[in-house]
């Protein structure tokens, strides 16, 4: 199974970790950390970049900044929430992959 360290996929320094879960389909990591919404999804399209992953799509809405990457089968969903007045930003990376 592939999961967010064997793939390269880091999450942010000075992240906290809130949960993990792992099935034989998906590696889920959901974090909080200072930087914006807008900071985490330049992260991950750099990473993304580097490890030669293709963007699939960027969108935003009211309250959430969404991307998606893709390479082969896998696919990389990062969720950010926009921070309500002095919190913290929450962040959630997905990795899908097809079975092997």
């Amino acid at each position: 199974m592939r999961t967010a360290q064997n793939l390269g996929i880091p999450c942010p320094q000075k992240s906290q970790k809130i949960s993990s879960v792992q099935t034989t389909e998906l590696t889920q990591i959901t974090f909080r950390t200072e930087k914006t919404p807008e900071e985490i999804q330049e992260f991950y399209t750099n990473i993304a970049r580097e490890k030669e992953w293709k963007v699939q799509s960027q969108s935003e809405n009211e309250n959430f900044f969404v991307s998606k990457y893709k390479r082969n089968d896998d696919v990389i969903t990062v969720l950010a929430s926009k921070p309500i007045e002095n919190e913290l930003t929450l962040a959630s990376v997905e990795i899908t992959t097809a079975e092997e």
